[in-house]
């Protein structure tokens, strides 16, 4: 997990951008973007949650799902989806 401070000004540039991607192109778990007047310094801890059998990032929705109770949502419909394919292009 990384928490990034910004400035009120960029705030609001920042939080309407998903911080999805960001947090992909980094390679971490969580990114959280703490509205700050005047630190620069970026925290980074570990994320919150449990850690994805399949991605490894750190999730708050591990378990959620009762047929893959070890992965992440993320992973969950990438699973799904992939099997659908799979199936549907049998038959």
């Amino acid at each position: 997990k990384i928490v990034i401070p910004v400035t009120p000004n960029s705030f609001a540039e920042i939080v309407q951008r998903t911080p999805v991607d960001f947090r992909e192109l980094v390679n971490v778990s969580q990114v959280v973007f703490e509205q700050s007047k005047d630190s620069y310094v970026c925290l980074v801890s570990k994320a919150d949650g449990q850690k994805c059998e399949r991605c490894w990032h750190w999730e708050m929705d591990i378990g959620k799902n009762a047929e893959y109770p070890t992965i992440c949502g993320r992973c969950v419909e990438a699973v799904s989806n992939r099997l659908f394919q799979k199936f549907s292009s049998v038959m």
